[in-house]
């Protein structure tokens, strides 16, 4: 086990974590959020925004669902109001070795055949003296011609330990707005020491 715990520093106008599986009642905490949104925008006697936001929310919370995800968010870049979906993002911790010795370089897969072209790979300074890959992949979705779009951050956070930020969605140009949000959630995720005392 990796001595370690996460520690974030994100922007709450353009994200929104989702509380851990198990941990809540999504319900309940859907409604509030809602309910908190609709006030945020003057909107709150107007019940029809606060069942909208619900559905959203409770959307990006059933999927996807997988128990390897460490932490999840919501990518609310444009306002609530105006956004036509929120976008969740996901977030990983793997050793090595889970990796596959590095998570940048099995992510891609050219050879996957529901790939409609060579991913787009980026490396770029994340921290200094610590760089990340961002991927961005376009792949078929299902059986028709129906294209969605996969993009992932991931970086080394600690010596025995790989980061790795997910989504995807098949709105491309809700995913391409949010590129440059991924990159500055991924920067404001780090490994602390389990005995580190929260702020």
């Amino acid at each position: 086990m990796i001595g370690v715990r996460f520690k974030f520093d994100y922007d709450p106008s353009r994200w929104v974590m989702i509380p851990p599986a198990g941990a809540v009642d999504y319900d309940q905490w859907a409604a509030q959020t809602a309910k908190a949104w609709a006030r945020d925008l003057d909107r709150e006697a107007d019940s029809n925004w606060e069942s909208v936001f619900e559905r959203m929310l409770l959307r990006c919370v059933v999927t996807p669902n997988s128990a390897r995800w460490d932490a999840r968010f919501i990518n609310v870049i444009a306002a609530p109001g105006k956004a036509a979906s929120l976008l969740p993002a996901n977030l990983m911790m793997m050793t090595p070795e889970e990796a596959g010795g590095s998570l940048a370089a099995n992510l891609p897969r050219p050879e996957d055949p529901e790939l409609v072209e060579p991913p787009v790979v980026e490396t770029f300074e994340l921290h200094p003296d610590m760089s990340a890959t961002r991927i961005i992949r376009y792949v078929r979705d299902g059986d028709d011609d129906h294209v969605r779009a996969d993009m992932f951050v991931v970086w080394r956070g600690h010596p025995q330990a790989e980061l790795g930020l997910v989504t995807g969605s098949d709105e491309l140009g809700r995913l391409l707005l949010a590129r440059d949000d991924l990159v500055e959630l991924a920067r404001a995720i780090t490994l602390v020491p389990l005995d580190e005392p929260a702020l």
